[in-house]
C-alpha cells in the first residue's frame, strides 16, 4: 500500500508540475500576443493614414471646416503621397470658404445699367440665389445653372462664372457690387454692365 500511495503521490506531483509548466508557457504566449496587439494599436494611432481619415470624417463641407486646416498642416511632411491628399483637402476647404463668401456677397438681383439698350441686350436681368444663377430677357428665363466660380487674384474681381455661352465677371468696389457679362461666342458683342438692385 505504501508503494501504491507513493506511486500515486509521484504521479500527482509530476502531473501538477507538467500542468504548471503548461500554464506558464500559455501565459508567456498570451503576454506576447498582448504586447504585439498593444504595439499594433499604438502604431495605428500614430499612423498618418488613420489621422488623415479621422480629419476627413470630421469635415462638414461648411465654413467651420476651416478649423481643420491647422490639423491638416500638422500631418504634412510625414509621407509624400499623403502630403498630396492633405494639400488637396486644405485647398478644397479654402476654396469652399471663398466660394461661400462670394455667393453670399453676390446673392441678389442685378439689372442692366441704363447706358445699355435693353432692346438689343441678350440678358437684361440676372438673379443669383443660393448656389444658382438665372439669366432673364424681358422676364423670360433664358438660362439657369448651378454656380461654378473661378477665383481671381485681382482684388476688385471676386470671381468669374461661365454659364452656357456667357462669361460673367463679379466685381466689387466702393460703388457696390456688379456683374460684367459678355457673350463668349460673339466677337462683336459688347460687354454689358449690371448693377445690384436688391
Amino acid at each position: 500500500m505504501k508503494k501504491t500511495s507513493l506511486l500515486l503521490f509521484i504521479i500527482i506531483v509530476s502531473s501538477c508540475n507538467h500542468n504548471e509548466e503548461k500554464l506558464t508557457t500559455e501565459k508567456e504566449i498570451l503576454k506576447k500576443e498582448n504586447d504585439s496587439l498593444t504595439e499594433l494599436v499604438s502604431k495605428t494611432e500614430n499612423n498618418i493614414g488613420m489621422n488623415f481619415t479621422k480629419l476627413l470624417e470630421q469635415e462638414t463641407q461648411t465654413d467651420s471646416d476651416s478649423t481643420l486646416i491647422p490639423e491638416y498642416k500638422n500631418l504634412l511632411g510625414e509621407n509624400e503621397i499623403f502630403d498630396i491628399y492633405i494639400w488637396d483637402r486644405i485647398q478644397t476647404i479654402s476654396n469652399l470658404k471663398n466660394y461661400n463668401q462670394i455667393v453670399s456677397e453676390f446673392s441678389g438681383t442685378y439689372r442692366l445699367k441704363p447706358i445699355h439698350n435693353d432692346k438689343y441686350a441678350d440678358v437684361n436681368l440676372i438673379k443669383i440665389k443660393n448656389d444658382s444663377c438665372f439669366l432673364f430677357k424681358n422676364k423670360e428665363l433664358i438660362v439657369s445653372e448651378k454656380l461654378k466660380i473661378r477665383n481671381s487674384s485681382n482684388e476688385y474681381i471676386k470671381g468669374v462664372i461661365h454659364i452656357k455661352n456667357f462669361g460673367m465677371t463679379l466685381h466689387s468696389s466702393g460703388f457696390g457690387t456688379g456683374i460684367l457679362l459678355k457673350d463668349r461666342f460673339c466677337m462683336d458683342c459688347e460687354r454689358l454692365d449690371y448693377y445690384k438692385t436688391k
